[in-house]
């Protein structure tokens, strides 16, 4: 398993991939309660190249303020690559 992670102010925001054929690249955001963290956000891409984009954006927005992610209403969600 291929992961990545990074801290943003009490924040954890997490690039996923199983080395498998087919397997979907997961960004998760979590947010961390003392010795606990809790998920509060999880997108699916089938690009890595649109999976890493996204959780740099993502690290970027959480740096300016937590309301963002409120707003966004965030779910699992599946999005295909540009061709």
């Amino acid at each position: 398993m291929n992961i990545s992670s990074q801290n943003v102010n009490g924040f954890i925001v997490k690039v996923q991939h199983r080395e498998n054929i087919g397997t979907p690249w997961v960004v998760q955001a979590y947010k961390k309660i003392l010795f606990w963290k809790r998920r509060i956000s999880s997108d699916w891409f089938l690009d890595g190249d649109q999976a890493r984009l996204f959780a740099k954006q993502l690290s970027g927005e959480l740096e300016r303020g937590s309301e963002l992610i409120r707003n966004r209403k965030p779910g699992w969600t599946l999005r295909r690559p540009a061709h």
